[in-house]
């Protein structure tokens, strides 16, 4: 079962290249402690929220490291950056 969370403050905070939460919007999601992980790294770190979404829920499910791309993560323990060429 998907839990209410409002994600305008998280909008507001930080508005990295985007658009604010437009009023009325409502989000449903299916693990509340990941998006709240997730909203507290994305407060402190320097990637995108659905970044940090994916890699909270990939570990709500067991993961030990989620794989990526984004250089900004390089630093964290919870993701290991996929080598360049």
């Amino acid at each position: 079962m998907g839990a209410f969370i409002d994600l305008r403050p998280v909008a507001s905070a930080r508005s990295r290249n985007a658009a604010p939460a437009s009023r009325g919007t409502e989000f449903t999601f299916a693990d509340r402690t990941a998006v709240g992980a997730a909203v507290a790294s994305y407060e402190r770190g320097k990637a995108d929220f659905s970044d940090y979404l994916i890699g909270a829920t990939a570990a709500s499910a067991g993961a030990s490291t989620t794989f990526t791309f984004d250089r900004g993560l390089r630093k964290s323990e919870d993701f290991t950056l996929v080598p360049s060429r």
